[in-house]
């Protein structure tokens, strides 16, 4: 099935979770954020395996129509190894379309894209993935918690065949008073394996940021 057919399929695009105290309130929410994510990366190819480390500024965009939900999100940064060489930049961009069938669940699906920028050229990636999220609250009023895994169902990677790919995030959010803010810590990390193992790519990082939701 084509990347188009699978998302049309599925009827689900989505990313992030929208606080569901604020959707109950309402028949659509949007909300804006955008924060800061120390953030560690891996390349082993044929066993050997360079480390790099850097940080990664966020923005995201959310928006929840009754039970449809459409977030995007956006990383961009510099890696480097320990020593200051072997440095790359790094985008990514999400754009997802989901489905909560009940307060607590949600599924989702749809595309990943990732490029690394190094002074030898730019590699761009393609990921088609599904997820599935929960979320549950943790504190009342405000506070919530989520847990997202999910897999590539398809991907696009130049020079080589693509093997496998899945991924995860955890996400803690909390209202800040009374105040339309939320906080929000999180932790994400996504693999990607390719040429029957020749290339492992891994990702991930610490998110802490703001989210405003009017």
């Amino acid at each position: 099935m084509s990347p188009a057919g699978l998302t049309a399929a599925l009827a689900a695009v989505g990313s992030l979770l929208l606080p569901a105290a604020a959707r109950a309130q309402a028949g659509h929410t949007l909300g804006l954020g955008i924060g800061l994510a120390p953030s560690w990366d891996e390349t082993e190819v044929l066993g050997s395996v360079a480390a790099r480390s850097g940080l990664l500024v966020e923005g995201a965009a959310e928006l929840a129509l009754s039970f449809v939900e459409v977030g995007l999100v956006y990383r961009q940064g510099s890696l480097s190894t320990s020593d200051g060489t072997g440095q790359r930049d790094v985008v990514e961009g999400q754009a997802m379309l989901g489905l909560r069938f009940i307060p607590w669940l949600k599924i989702e699906a749809g595309p990943r894209i990732r490029a690394y920028a190094t002074p030898a050229g730019t590699e761009r990636w393609v990921f088609w993935e599904g997820r599935v999220e929960a979320a549950a609250r943790v504190l009342r009023p405000a506070g919530w918690v989520s847990l997202r895994v999910g897999r590539a169902l398809g991907a696009d990677v130049p020079g080589l065949a693509f093997d496998r790919g899945q991924g995860a995030e955890a996400t803690l959010q909390l209202r800040l008073g009374r105040s339309p803010f939320w906080g929000r810590l999180g932790y994400w990390i996504h693999r990607a394996s390719m040429g029957g193992g020749q290339r492992v790519e891994t990702i991930q990082g610490l998110s802490a940021g703001l989210m405003v939701v009017p």
